[in-house]
């Protein structure tokens, strides 16, 4: 019986075993959804960012022209 009983133990343990590796391979796939989810928004926000950072470049470059224009039509009197 004692033989029987060293025979059988290692096999109860691997079956606990297989519950917590199931368990944990679980939660592994939602922590890495998770951080895929987390990376995607951080990537959405950068990118909108970078557009708006463009925009406001393009801005800035579109009232330098208009300031240059106008001051090519009509230059500033100069009064002493």
């Amino acid at each position: 019986k004692l033989t029987l009983l060293y025979l059988i133990t290692p096999f109860l343990f691997m079956a606990c075993n297989q519950g917590k590796i199931k368990d944990l391979e679980q939660k592994n796939k939602q922590l890495m959804a998770a951080n895929f989810e987390q990376d995607s928004i951080l990537n959405d926000f950068m990118s909108s960012f970078n557009a708006f950072e463009d925009n406001i470049t393009a801005i800035k470059e579109r009232e330098n022209l208009i300031g240059m224009s106008t001051e090519i039509c009509s230059p500033r009197i100069q009064t002493r």
